[in-house]
Protein backbone atom coordinates (compact mmCIF):
# COMPACT_ATOMS: atom_id res chain seq x y z
CA UNK A 1 0.00 0.00 0.00
CA UNK A 2 1.18 3.36 -1.38
CA UNK A 3 1.75 5.94 1.64
CA UNK A 4 0.60 9.60 1.14
CA UNK A 5 4.25 10.59 0.64
CA UNK A 6 4.71 8.18 -2.45
CA UNK A 7 1.81 9.68 -4.85
CA UNK A 8 3.53 11.18 -8.03
CA UNK A 9 2.60 14.66 -8.64
CA UNK A 10 -0.75 14.47 -11.09
CA UNK A 11 0.36 16.77 -13.42
CA UNK A 12 4.34 16.38 -14.70
CA UNK A 13 4.78 12.38 -13.10
CA UNK A 14 8.12 12.91 -12.71
CA UNK A 15 8.48 14.15 -8.84
CA UNK A 16 6.63 12.69 -5.45
CA UNK A 17 3.33 15.06 -4.77
CA UNK A 18 3.96 17.28 -1.65
CA UNK A 19 1.29 19.90 -2.37
CA UNK A 20 -2.70 19.93 -2.48
CA UNK A 21 -5.22 22.02 -4.58
CA UNK A 22 -7.47 22.91 -1.46
CA UNK A 23 -10.41 23.22 -4.66
CA UNK A 24 -9.81 19.58 -5.92
CA UNK A 25 -7.48 17.88 -4.10
CA UNK A 26 -5.47 17.45 -7.12
CA UNK A 27 -1.33 16.66 -6.20
CA UNK A 28 1.15 18.37 -7.27
CA UNK A 29 4.85 18.43 -6.67
CA UNK A 30 5.85 22.46 -7.17
CA UNK A 31 4.46 25.62 -7.84
CA UNK A 32 5.30 25.50 -11.45
CA UNK A 33 2.99 22.13 -11.70
CA UNK A 34 0.39 23.74 -9.43
CA UNK A 35 0.33 27.06 -11.71
CA UNK A 36 0.18 24.44 -14.90
CA UNK A 37 -3.21 22.61 -12.96
CA UNK A 38 -4.75 25.90 -12.41
CA UNK A 39 -4.53 26.85 -15.71
CA UNK A 40 -5.62 23.75 -17.40
CA UNK A 41 -8.17 23.42 -15.21
CA UNK A 42 -9.30 26.69 -14.78
CA UNK A 43 -9.17 25.89 -11.17
CA UNK A 44 -9.29 29.12 -8.50
CA UNK A 45 -6.96 27.04 -6.25
CA UNK A 46 -9.26 28.52 -3.38
CA UNK A 47 -10.92 26.05 -1.15
CA UNK A 48 -14.72 25.99 -1.14
CA UNK A 49 -15.95 26.93 2.27
CA UNK A 50 -19.15 25.55 1.99
CA UNK A 51 -18.89 22.27 0.02
CA UNK A 52 -19.83 18.93 2.60
CA UNK A 53 -16.67 17.18 4.08
CA UNK A 54 -17.68 13.70 5.21
CA UNK A 55 -16.96 12.43 8.69
CA UNK A 56 -14.41 10.28 8.03
CA UNK A 57 -12.47 12.96 6.20
CA UNK A 58 -13.14 15.50 8.49
CA UNK A 59 -10.27 16.50 10.96
CA UNK A 60 -8.76 19.35 13.32
CA UNK A 61 -8.05 21.17 9.82
CA UNK A 62 -11.20 20.94 8.33
CA UNK A 63 -12.69 21.89 11.61
CA UNK A 64 -10.28 25.47 12.00
CA UNK A 65 -11.34 26.08 7.80
CA UNK A 66 -14.96 25.89 9.20
CA UNK A 67 -13.92 27.61 12.70
CA UNK A 68 -12.65 30.43 10.64
CA UNK A 69 -15.50 30.51 7.23
CA UNK A 70 -17.78 30.77 10.64
CA UNK A 71 -15.92 33.99 12.22
CA UNK A 72 -15.83 35.45 8.83
CA UNK A 73 -20.09 35.26 8.65
CA UNK A 74 -20.02 36.76 12.25
CA UNK A 75 -18.14 39.69 10.88
CA UNK A 76 -19.94 40.25 7.57
CA UNK A 77 -22.93 39.96 9.42
CA UNK A 78 -22.08 42.86 11.75
CA UNK A 79 -20.79 44.97 9.54
CA UNK A 80 -24.40 44.43 7.61
CA UNK A 81 -26.29 45.23 10.71
CA UNK A 82 -23.90 48.50 10.64
CA UNK A 83 -25.20 49.50 7.61
CA UNK A 84 -28.41 48.88 8.43
CA UNK A 85 -28.33 51.24 11.38
CA UNK A 86 -26.78 53.96 9.68
CA UNK A 87 -29.76 54.09 7.05
CA UNK A 88 -27.91 52.67 4.41
CA UNK A 89 -30.36 49.35 3.60
CA UNK A 90 -33.95 50.92 5.08
CA UNK A 91 -33.12 54.58 3.23
CA UNK A 92 -32.32 52.29 0.27
CA UNK A 93 -35.85 50.16 0.68
CA UNK A 94 -38.10 53.39 0.88
CA UNK A 95 -36.83 55.03 -1.86
CA UNK A 96 -36.36 52.63 -4.25
CA UNK A 97 -40.33 52.90 -4.11
CA UNK A 98 -40.79 56.09 -4.95
CA UNK A 99 -42.50 56.86 -1.70
CA UNK A 100 -42.12 58.97 1.23
CA UNK A 101 -43.11 57.72 4.89
CA UNK A 102 -44.70 55.08 3.90
CA UNK A 103 -47.21 52.81 6.14
CA UNK A 104 -46.23 51.55 9.49
CA UNK A 105 -42.78 53.66 9.06
CA UNK A 106 -44.28 56.52 11.55
CA UNK A 107 -44.12 54.00 14.45
CA UNK A 108 -40.75 53.42 13.52
CA UNK A 109 -38.89 56.87 12.98
CA UNK A 110 -40.95 58.47 16.44
CA UNK A 111 -42.50 56.05 18.55
CA UNK A 112 -40.34 53.24 19.41
CA UNK A 113 -37.20 54.75 18.94
CA UNK A 114 -38.04 57.59 21.29
CA UNK A 115 -38.22 55.13 24.37
CA UNK A 116 -35.28 53.36 23.25
CA UNK A 117 -33.10 56.17 23.44
CA UNK A 118 -35.03 56.56 26.85
CA UNK A 119 -33.82 53.48 27.65
CA UNK A 120 -30.46 53.97 26.75
CA UNK A 121 -29.96 57.54 28.43
CA UNK A 122 -31.03 56.30 31.48
CA UNK A 123 -29.09 53.35 31.06
CA UNK A 124 -25.95 55.18 30.78
CA UNK A 125 -26.51 57.69 33.33
CA UNK A 126 -26.57 54.40 35.56
CA UNK A 127 -23.06 53.29 34.22
CA UNK A 128 -24.54 50.27 32.69
CA UNK A 129 -23.48 49.22 29.27
CA UNK A 130 -26.66 48.19 26.61
CA UNK A 131 -25.91 46.84 23.42
CA UNK A 132 -28.68 47.47 20.78
CA UNK A 133 -29.13 45.17 17.50
CA UNK A 134 -29.35 46.41 14.29
CA UNK A 135 -33.02 47.54 12.75
CA UNK A 136 -34.35 45.07 10.67
CA UNK A 137 -32.97 42.28 13.03
CA UNK A 138 -35.60 39.75 13.61
CA UNK A 139 -34.50 39.57 17.31
CA UNK A 140 -34.67 43.49 17.83
CA UNK A 141 -38.42 43.52 16.75
CA UNK A 142 -39.02 40.74 19.53
CA UNK A 143 -37.01 42.91 21.96
CA UNK A 144 -39.22 45.74 23.33
CA UNK A 145 -37.38 46.91 25.94
CA UNK A 146 -38.05 50.48 26.31
CA UNK A 147 -38.12 52.95 29.14
CA UNK A 148 -41.23 54.76 30.58
CA UNK A 149 -41.15 58.49 31.19
CA UNK A 150 -43.41 58.03 34.66
CA UNK A 151 -40.92 56.04 36.17
CA UNK A 152 -37.58 58.50 35.60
Amino acid sequence: MESTRDIPCQICQEKTAIYTCPRCSIRTCSAVCSKSHKSIQSCSGEREKTAYVPMNKYGWGTMANDYAYLEEVGRKSSEWGLEIVKGGYFANAISSRGRGRGRGTKRFQSGGRAKRDLLKTQLAARDIDMDMLPTGMERRKLNQSTCDKKYV
